[in-house]
């Protein structure tokens, strides 16, 4: 797979996880609805899509998942940067959601309706942003 079609489905993959938070925060406050369940599958297919297309089939999801010493010295290398600078970019996007959060709304209201998803999305967001920071910068599965 090509690095540039690598990148734009990193960033459709992450489009689809806030389109996600997005509409289930509306589907709180309006009701479930047949456009927002409508949205919600097709938000959450293309979030699977893409996750199989960059995480899974390029097999960047198991190199930064696996133990240091399964990996060679290249591997090594790349999957350290792409972990310090994702957990970097991490720490900053739940201390702005956070502050936001608290900013913006009334905090128990909020986590009382969408928390949860929150905290699954961030999750999420832990765990595929080393290997999309390696499909971002690297085309490994052409090697």
């Amino acid at each position: 797979m090509q690095n540039s079609s690598l990148r734009v489905q990193v960033i459709l993959n992450y489009l689809s996880l806030i389109s996600i938070l997005v509409v289930f925060s509306e589907m709180v406050t309006q009701g479930l609805t047949k456009v927002l369940t409508a949205s919600l599958i097709i938000t959450t297919f293309l979030l699977v899509l893409t996750f199989v297309n960059v995480q899974s089939r390029t097999g960047l999801w198991k190199m930064t998942h696996k133990k240091v010493d399964q990996l060679d010295e290249r591997e090594m290398q790349i999957s350290h940067e792409a972990l310090r600078l994702s957990y970097s970019v991490f720490s900053i996007l739940v201390l702005f959601s956070m502050l936001s959060v608290i900013l913006l709304s009334d905090v128990m209201a909020f986590f009382l309706n969408t928390g949860m998803v929150l905290v699954v999305s961030f999750i999420y967001v832990a765990h595929t942003l080393p290997s999309s920071i390696l499909a971002w910068n690297y085309s490994l599965a052409e090697e």
